[in-house]
């Protein structure tokens, strides 16, 4: 059944293979485990605190493209198959029909646009993507019907994501930064080189994913930022 925060229990546990920093006013409702360490600053763990724990290896993303893809199964915003940008325009919403698609990036900052789906879609990206401004919906309020995979490798890059009502994904980019942003939540599982929630960011983890062997296992690095 969809998860829905009514019933939430207590294992959202966070997992780093370095150093997890949790600051004021965070709380995690689970474990926080470390290969490094796990420094709380005013925060809440309810489960255990373990650092030195034993290191998860993660498989990285192999690049999908180009080529990228053809534009089929995409209506609304702008797309170029030769570049594989994806971005939004205006407030009319960017709908993709089931199935798997390879961009390079997605861009919805500054735009009104939502990126919407209504059934199992998997998005391959190659390049920093910005899912921000405009909304992800997940019409289907099942996480794993929205999987994102990055290929980008690096400190400063990969995905910038802000939640919302209907933001149900599993997000895989183990050699990416990956920031959480905005006040609104986000539901299923995010696994990154580095992972970081600005500004009150609420995170639900769906235990459906755990044994989910092509990405959205759990989280690489938690850090609340403000």
């Amino acid at each position: 059944m969809p998860y829905t925060i009514l019933t939430a229990g207590s294992e959202g546990d966070v997992l780093s293979n370095g150093n997890i920093l949790l600051s004021a006013l965070t709380r995690v409702k689970g474990n926080a485990i470390a290969g490094g360490s796990v420094l709380k600053i005013g925060a809440t763990v309810t489960g255990a605190s373990v650092s030195g724990a034993p290191l998860r290896p993660y498989l990285p993303v192999s690049p999908c493209g180009p080529p990228y893809s053809s534009g089929i199964g995409i209506t609304g915003g702008i797309y170029d198959p030769a570049t594989g940008r994806l971005r939004g325009a205006g407030a009319v919403p960017i709908v993709l029909a089931s199935g798997t698609y390879c961009f390079s990036s997605i861009d919805l900052s500054g735009s009104a646009s939502a990126l919407t789906v209504t059934g199992p879609v998997r998005i391959f990206l190659t390049a920093h993507s910005l899912l921000t401004g405009g909304t992800v919906e997940n019409a289907t309020l099942v996480a794993e019907n929205l999987k994102i995979f990055s290929s980008v490798s690096s400190v400063k890059e990969g995905l910038d994501i802000a939640g919302g009502p209907l933001a149900y994904m599993a997000v895989y980019a183990p050699n990416a930064r990956v920031v959480v942003s905005g006040s609104g939540d986000l539901y299923g599982s995010v696994v990154g080189a580095t992972v970081s929630a600005t500004t009150g960011a609420k995170f639900h983890y769906d235990k459906r994913l755990k044994d989910n062997q092509d990405g959205g296992i759990v989280m690489v690095t938690w850090r609340e930022v403000f």
